[in-house]
Order: structure tokens, then C-alpha cells, then sequence
């Protein structure tokens, strides 16, 4: 054994390395670091070899490799396989930069929907002029509970499928649309299609444009069942404004299960396109 001045005592090695006994002592049951020398004593012993071997296994973590990953490219570490390894982290960090912007926009959309909506949050109609905007819609096969949770789950999928070939930003709102002649028969429950509201237009089937313009619009409080009361009070609205129906409803949920527990303090913001009587 050389002088014990060219080593490090375990509890030296330890604080200098950063990490935790049982940590070192599964490294050196994995084969992943062996002390220097081990005394007569049995005390261990570590060099500097030994702290650039954690030092490596701590950047190989940090990369997100498990310790058996770890273990494989120790073994078999050159300077082609240590290319290969930036490479690889240099993919699957732009993935997740990727995704993470992804992440922020739907954040951010949310978070717009949600004061644009608090804004004008009313239990009276009224009218509100809006711009342009743009649905991803997702047609409603079977109108049953049923047919509107497939529905659902298909325009989640669709939305995934969207972002992963377009810079596609919706919020986390979920939406759906009330044909205009289902409207105008009193058949409020009617929902066609289920949706979700995007920044900007995109060429695929599923995207709906809607055009800007006059709409009322009011906020029903409670659970879905009971919309039909304030869908009349809209329709009875828009006929004493000397006002039609120009087209479909659209339900946007403001206070859903994502915030809120109770149905009955549930909350839709319905907005109908109208014009002038003709």
C-alpha cells in the first residue's frame, strides 16, 4: 500500500463525492467502483480514480441511464461509443424540449380560456362580438353517454396525433357543439360533436372554421341535465334582440372536474352565433 496520503478515507471520499454510504456501497456491489485498497484493517480506501469513476457514473444519471446502463457503457466505454451517447441525449433532449413547449402552450391557452372566460362570466345573456376561431371536432357516432365518452377519447387521440405533425395549441378545455336545427327545435341535449378550441388554422379535415360575428352568450351554473333552462333563456334573448340562430352552439366547460368536485357548481359558457332577423 502506498502512503496512506495518496488516499481517501470512505467518510473522506464520501463528502467529497457528494453521495451517501449506501449509495457507495451498492455502486461496489454492482461492480460499478472498488476501493483503492482495502487495510488489514478492512477499512476502505479510495484515489482519484475512484472519485472520476463517480463523477462519471453521476453524469451517466444525470442523462437519465439507469445503473445497469450505467454499468454496460463503464465496461465498454471509447470514444465512438461516448459519441454515440451525445448523440443520443442530444435526440431524446430535443424530444423532450419539444414536448415541453408543447406542454407550456397548453398551459398558456389555458390560462387565456380561463380569464377570457371569468371576464365575461354571466348568468344573463348577452351579446359579445369574438373573432375568428378555429375547432378540432370530433363527430359524436352514437349520442348516448357512452358515444360521448368514445367520441371524447378519439378527439384526445386525434389532438396527440395533431401536434405530433403540426404546431397545434388548444387548451385543456373540453368543448362540444349543439346543431343549429336541434337549437331551433328545443333539442338542447342534442350535441354532435365534441371539440376543442385552437390558436390558428390547420389543413386537416378535422378543424373546423369559425367565422367572427355577433354571438350571444350565457354561462349555465349546474349539472348538464338542467341546461335546457338556460338555453330558453338565450333563445327567448336573441328573439327579443330581433335576432336568429346563424349557426351551432358551442359548449366551452369554465368550471369542470378539473377544478371543481361538485356538478351542481359546474359551469358552461354556451355562445350562439346570431344575426339580424332577415
Amino acid at each position: 500500500m502506498r502512503e496512506k496520503s495518496h488516499y481517501l478515507s470512505r467518510k473522506e471520499f464520501l463528502t467529497l463525492c457528494g453521495i451517501s454510504k449506501n449509495t457507495l456501497v451498492w455502486y461496489e456491489k454492482m461492480g460499478l467502483v472498488q476501493p483503492a485498497v482495502i487495510g488489514e484493517n478492512g477499512y476502505h480506501y479510495y484515489s482519484r480514480e475512484q472519485f472520476f469513476e463517480i463523477d462519471l457514473i453521476k453524469n451517466l444519471k444525470w442523462t437519465d441511464k439507469s445503473l445497469t446502463d450505467c454499468k454496460k457503457y463503464i465496461d465498454s466505454r471509447s470514444p465512438g461509443n461516448f459519441l454515440s451517447m451525445l448523440l443520443e441525449q442530444q435526440q431524446l433532449l430535443e424530444q423532450r424540449l419539444a414536448l415541453l413547449t408543447q406542454q407550456k402552450n397548453i398551459i398558456d391557452q389555458s390560462l387565456r380560456d380561463f380569464l377570457r372566460m371569468q371576464a365575461r362570466c354571466t348568468d344573463q345573456p348577452k351579446l359579445v362580438e369574438c373573432p375568428t376561431f378555429y375547432l378540432l371536432i370530433q363527430e359524436i357516432e352514437e349520442r348516448t353517454s357512452r358515444g360521448y365518452i368514445i367520441a371524447l377519447s378519439r378527439l384526445f387521440d386525434l389532438f396527440h396525433d395533431i401536434m405530433k405533425s403540426y404546431e397545434f395549441i388548444s387548451s385543456m378545455y373540453n368543448r362540444a357543439l349543439v346543431p343549429k336545427e336541434d337549437l331551433l327545435a328545443g333539442n338542447y341535449h342534442a350535441i354532435s360533436h365534441v371539440c376543442m378550441t385552437a390558436r390558428q388554422h390547420i389543413d386537416h379535415p378535422a378543424c373546423r372554421t369559425v367565422p367572427s360575428g355577433t354571438f350571444a352568450v350565457c354561462f349555465h351554473t349546474g349539472p348538464a341535465g338542467t341546461i335546457s333552462r338556460t338555453y330558453d333563456r338565450m333563445m327567448e334573448f336573441i328573439q327579443q334582440k330581433n335576432m336568429e340562430v346563424a349557426g351551432d352552439a358551442l359548449e366551452s366547460d369554465y368550471i369542470n372536474y378539473l377544478s371543481e368536485r361538485d356538478p351542481e357548481r359546474f359551469s358552461k359558457e354556451l355562445l350562439i352565433p346570431v344575426r339580424k332577423q332577415k
